[in-house]
């Protein structure tokens, strides 16, 4: 609302949107009703590449009927046109407004503009004119056939789907974008079996613990004697990585025989000592808690 301040001094603005409307309003009050006087003869202004309509609150309703019963449609518009690229000839064919609408989906410039004119005579000698813009040669159609417009090209009876804008694109009626969205994402492909290798892998490293590093000689002739019991059976089982990986774990994962009474023990003093200063430590954490 910073570009009005420069017709006056404002005194309350409120932006609001009816309901089911496609654009938004605002109520501008001035201190003076000479800020406004200007505005019963100019029925826009541009905001940047926007045109804007300005009406008077005072008007009556025919009055403001009256500013939207002159309208034509000029059609064929290049890609991307704003309103502040056609208020240089549209001025000059005695027009008051120029409104490109945007796409409710992609919010781009559609292919056709709306220009009010303040009379039917007016509208009518601009109608009679060729104009053309950025190389295209533009079209004028009456407000009633825009929903016979093509949404690609802005001509009047062209099928969207066989236009030839969109053939220029390079776009084929066998393109699937779903198709090409689940082959990016890898969307309903079967899982890669590396979910299995790392859990048998996870199996195998919790195995190889420190009481199972260096298992006793009594238990090497056991794994063996469980792994050569049957060749078919290993034969079978290389196959199968799972069932490898959970028969091997759970040969390895099985307690240590007992030690017979001859076999001694032996703990160094330091790992003597070290267990005492754990013990002292856990004793210390538990008068804490």
């Amino acid at each position: 609302m910073s570009y009005f301040k420069k017709f006056g001094n404002i005194a309350s603005c409120r932006v609001y949107s009816r309901r089911n409307a496609k654009v938004q309003q605002a109520r501008i009050i001035y201190d003076s009703p000479l800020s406004i006087a200007r505005f019963d003869t100019q029925w826009a202004v541009y905001c940047f590449s926007t045109c804007l309509w300005v009406t008077p609150c005072h008007y009556t309703i025919d009055q403001k009927s009256f500013r939207h019963e002159f309208i034509a449609t000029l059609t064929q518009l290049p890609p991307n046109t704003k309103d502040i690229n056609l208020a240089p000839f549209t001025r000059d064919l005695g027009a008051k407004a120029v409104n490109v609408p945007l796409s409710l989906n992609s919010y781009k410039p559609k292919r056709w503009a709306y220009v009010t004119f303040n009379s039917q005579e007016t509208m009518d000698a601009a109608m009679e004119q060729i104009i053309g813009f950025r190389g295209h040669t533009l079209q004028w159609n009456l407000p009633d056939n825009t929903n016979k417009l093509c949404h690609r090209c802005g001509k009047l009876g062209c099928a969207p789907n066989q236009c030839p804008s969109r053939q220029d694109r390079g776009r084929t009626r066998g393109r699937n974008p779903v198709a090409a969205l689940k082959k990016r994402f890898n969307i309903n492909h079967p899982a890669r079996p590396k979910e299995r290798l790392r859990s048998g892998s996870h199996s195998r490293s919790r195995s190889k613990g420190p009481s199972n590093s260096q298992p006793s000689q009594s238990q090497k002739p056991l794994a063996n004697a469980r792994l050569n019991h049957n060749p078919r059976r290993d034969r079978s089982k290389s196959n199968d990585k799972r069932d490898r990986s959970v028969s091997f774990s759970a040969v390895l994962l099985t307690p240590p025989p007992l030690s017979t009474p001859n076999q001694s023990s032996i703990m160094s003093p330091h790992d003597a000592a070290n267990i005492l200063s754990l013990l002292k430590s856990l004793q210390q954490d538990m008068a804490e808690v």
